[in-house]
């Protein structure tokens, strides 16, 4: 089993360390004995932690980087405990939506309709999400994400 956070935002100027700590202590009080931890980083436009720490940099003293694919690497910490981090996009979108990329690095930018950025997400491969928020789902915006249901099979959105 894979104990994941689907929605994490990591920032150069963020304490790296306290992030990932956090995240394991949280993650691990969810999981049962021999379950893996996993993160994934939904980067806004012109960022690329997932990049950084993926070649080693940025990341606190006592990790290391061990890529697993092009969107997805494990960072261990030197006195015990891994993760695996997966690469991730959040697109803000022309409908005032957020649309997330899980296992993409496309560099889709902000400021396209949602399904153009479904589109590119599925072309790099990656899975797309739509970003829960009650405003979103149930005020101004809910016609928009019902156009967006009724338009993408549940496996594809």
């Amino acid at each position: 089993m894979l104990v994941l956070d689907a929605h994490v935002h990591a920032y150069p100027f963020h304490d790296a360390g306290a992030l990932l700590a956090s995240a394991i202590g949280k993650l691990a009080a969810l999981a049962e004995p021999g379950d893996a931890l996993g993160i994934v980083l939904v980067e806004r436009q012109g960022m690329d932690v997932f990049g950084d720490w993926a070649r080693g940099f940025g990341l606190p003293p006592h990790w290391s980087a061990s890529s697993i694919d092009p969107t997805a690497v494990r960072l261990r910490l030197a006195r015990g405990g891994s993760m695996t981090v997966f690469a991730g996009r959040q697109i803000a979108c022309s409908e005032r939506l957020e649309i997330l990329g899980i296992g993409t690095r496309a560099p889709v930018p902000d400021g396209v309709g949602c399904q153009a950025a479904i589109d590119a997400i599925e072309a790099d491969g990656g899975v797309p999400a739509l970003a829960w928020g009650v405003g979103k789902w149930l005020l101004g915006r809910a016609a928009v994400v019902r156009r967006l249901l009724a338009a993408n099979a549940p496996a594809r959105l």
